[in-house]
């Protein structure tokens, strides 16, 4: 039994073609995420990730990344 992919069954529905719109929607939402993350300074970027995830949970990399830029 072969396995067909839904592109092939089902063209022009779903996967990254489905919504072009939402596409665009979604990377501009993660850019002014970005930004607005780059413009919190070091302790407030911890404090934020204490606030998400708990105090020293989580974020191993970036916490261990935060502390060595201060």
């Amino acid at each position: 039994m072969s396995k067909q992919s839904n592109a092939r069954r089902f063209p022009g529905y779903g996967g990254a073609n489905h919504n072009p719109i939402r596409g665009t929607a979604k990377r501009e939402e993660a850019i002014e995420r970005a930004i607005a993350w780059q413009s919190l300074s070091v302790k407030e970027q911890i404090a934020a990730l204490d606030r998400r995830l708990g105090v020293g949970v989580g974020a191993k990399k970036q916490r261990e990344r935060l502390n060595s830029a201060k």
